[in-house]
């Protein structure tokens, strides 16, 4: 039973993800996910107190990926250039296999107006951008990073073109690859 619970919350997540990329906030509704899933409303209801219940577990999807990145930087110790390609690399190859998670990222204008969920993606963004500045900043300590450029600032311009890029590339439909794009620009940035 146990198994069956997690199946099903599982599926009304992905199924949540892919109708916010369709039909954004507005359309994600327990009716529209039970009418995808071929399950009764209260099914949902049994996994989901609501619709912000499921924004939360959206975003903690989305979230969990940048613990995963952000770990394997620090646990094999990467040097600076090799961490921040790692990072947009990572971004890019994990958004080209799942391109509906990045309706998270650009749905920021409509979540801000919940609380709980405003919260939880300052803490995403934050997270994501503490990272960067650290690593900037031992980058510069060791020498490997610019120093001309102050971290908050690098790690806003980093940012910048991985948030701008991608946008861009789910406004042309994923038409072409996000990698493609993405690598050269943080090269550039990084003056490779």
């Amino acid at each position: 039973m146990r198994g069956g619970f997690i199946k099903r919350k599982e599926s009304i997540l992905i199924c949540a993800i892919e109708i916010l990329d369709e039909l954004g906030v507005s359309g994600l509704t327990s009716k529209e996910i039970a009418r995808r899933q071929g399950i009764t409303e209260p099914a949902v209801y049994r996994q989901f107190t609501g619709k912000q219940d499921i924004l939360l577990a959206v975003m903690e999807r989305y979230a969990i990926f940048d613990e995963v990145i952000m770990n394997t930087i620090v646990e094999n110790k990467m040097p600076f250039k090799e961490g921040i390609l790692y990072f947009a690399r990572s971004f890019a190859e994990y958004y080209e296999n799942y391109p509906q998670i990045t309706t998270v990222m650009f749905s920021y204008d409509t979540l801000k107006y919940e609380a709980e969920t405003y919260f939880r993606m300052q803490l995403i963004i934050n997270r994501r951008l503490n990272f960067l500045e650290d690593f900037i900043r031992k980058g510069q300590a060791e020498g490997d990073a610019s120093n001309r450029i102050d971290a908050v600032v690098y790690a806003e311009m980093l940012h910048g073109i991985l948030w701008s890029v991608t946008y861009t590339w789910k406004l042309n439909n994923c038409s072409y690859s996000l990698k493609s794009r993405l690598l050269p620009a943080i090269e550039a940035a990084l003056g490779i």
